[in-house]
């Protein structure tokens, strides 16, 4: 497969997560919300992983250690940086049971809207840039 197809893959599929995290959000799901909006991130900085270094990317959920490994600069502010920390950890707070409940219990309509926001205009920005 040529790298223009697994671009598209990793776009079409970060658009898919985007539109899961919406209706997660919409039915008062937001810890998943909250893991989706880590996933359609991550998944278009693969993108750019695949159309910059020309290889496939690396197995990582770390969205600033991907950031740092792409042949690109994305010119990211610092709060920008800091919220790519703070997508990483949704997806472990997430993912395992230790922190999982606690994750739950953070996740309510405020701090989700807050971060959902972030995410759906970084999600637009990167989509633009690739």
């Amino acid at each position: 497969m040529e790298n223009k197809k697994y671009i598209d893959y990793w776009v079409k599929t970060g658009k898919h997560d985007f539109d899961i995290a919406e209706t997660l959000y919409q039915n008062k799901k937001y810890d998943a919300c909250l893991f989706f909006c880590h996933l359609m991130i991550e998944k278009l900085l693969k993108g750019f992983f695949v159309k910059y270094n020309k290889l496939m990317p690396q197995k990582t959920h770390n969205l600033i250690r991907l950031c740092e490994s792409i042949n690109y600069d994305f010119e990211f502010t610092e709060e920008t940086k800091l919220f790519l920390v703070t997508l990483t950890e949704f997806n472990i707070e997430s993912r395992y049971p230790d922190y999982r409940l606690e994750f739950y219990k953070m996740c309510n309509k405020k701090f989700t809207t807050d971060n959902f926001n972030k995410a759906k205009e970084l999600f637009k920005c990167l989509l633009e840039k690739i």
